[in-house]
């Protein structure tokens, strides 16, 4: 109990927290205990104070299903689970159409994914497209399958602003990509000049604390500028499937002690779900089209919600979304004409 009591200590003292740190949290506090609450309101306060309550929704577009050769164990892309058998995709005018609806409703951000048998050069052309349709104020996100330096630039030269790439739990035993690869296209994105977005997922009632703390700390040491947690999503069909989820209880937990480890002023979950809003998560997703979480091609059908459902579950969760048109202020204090105000859809791009 005193090792608690000084890990929230130092975190409530704004110190960094160490890696043994996050395990203790992740090893001794249980959901629903007194622990447990004092861990969401420390993360909760970090997030709201950094950011005055500030939230961000990003929207995620999914270009295409197929049944993707690399089988990770828990997507209904892999081959294996059977559920998509065929290759798929939206095409151009309708990812344009989606992109520019998301931004109308407010999202902060537009991701455009990929499954891992996409080619690049087509997905470049989504690229351009949706770039050239969106606001160049709008941030554009890649989330993708692993890359090269020369493509990390040509993603960079395309108009994104950042990438989402993660080493998975478990990754190169449940997926069929070695944790070098993923490692090798962070590096690659980081160099580039591109923002990386991180997240330790899909949690699985089967991973350990060491599991999870070797996956946060990825995202610590390659500076992405936030990383919570996503739970894993039983697909019917999957190798995974009978290993079950977690709860979202279980969730918040393991996002508000990531957020108190990262230590950066957003954090996010996914699904969006209120206990993880409760736990300083501030980062949510909307998605349409494909979803490696659902079965159905189009996921507005399904698990995905819009920009708007998750707009107002922010402000259920006492949060304030960041409107489309807020204003950031100059670095410098002294700068505060309307000439050298930063105009952006998204606090944590900042373009």
């Amino acid at each position: 109990m005193r090792q608690l009591n000084e890990i929230f200590k130092k975190a409530k003292d704004g110190q960094r927290l160490s890696d043994d740190d996050l395990r203790a949290l992740l090893y001794q506090v249980r959901p629903g205990s007194e622990e447990y609450y004092h861990l969401l309101y420390l993360a909760r306060r970090l997030t709201f104070e950094a950011n005055g309550g500030l939230a961000e929704v990003h929207g995620q577009i999914g270009i295409n299903v197929a049944p993707c050769p690399m089988d990770c164990g828990f997507c209904s892309f892999g081959k294996g689970s059977g559920v998509f058998k065929e290759n798929k995709e939206i095409g151009l005018e309708a990812a344009v159409d989606l992109a520019l609806r998301m931004e109308a409703d407010g999202a902060n951000a537009i991701y455009l994914m990929i499954t891992a048998d996409f080619p690049m050069d087509r997905f470049f052309e989504y690229a351009y497209a949706v770039k050239k349709a969106l606001k160049p104020e709008t941030p554009l996100v890649a989330n993708i399958k692993d890359f090269t330096d020369q493509e990390a630039m040509a993603l960079k030269e395309a108009g994104f602003v950042g990438v989402y790439h993660t080493v998975r739990l478990r990754e190169g035993l449940d997926t069929g990509i070695a944790v070098k690869r993923r490692i090798e296209t962070i590096e690659a994105a980081k160099d580039a000049g591109l923002i990386l977005t991180y997240c330790v997922e899909p949690l699985g009632p089967e991973h350990t604390p060491e599991d999870i703390v070797a996956a946060a700390k990825v995202g610590r040491q390659y500076g992405a500028v936030f990383s919570g947690a996503m739970r894993r999503i039983p697909i019917a069909g999957s190798r995974l499937y009978e290993k079950g989820t977690i709860t979202e209880m279980e969730l918040s937990l393991v996002v508000a002690a990531i957020g108190l480890y990262m230590g950066t002023p957003f954090n996010c979950t996914h699904e969006p779900n209120m206990p993880s809003l409760m736990a300083g998560a501030n980062i949510v997703w909307a998605e349409t089209a494909s979803n490696p979480r659902d079965t159905r091609e189009n996921t507005e059908e399904g698990r995905g919600l819009s920009v708007r459902d998750c707009q107002r579950l922010l402000q259920e969760a006492g949060l304030r979304p960041l409107c489309p048109d807020y204003s950031l202020q100059s670095q410098n204090k002294n700068e505060d004409s309307p000439k050298r105000r930063i105009r952006s859809r998204s606090k944590l791009f900042n373009i």
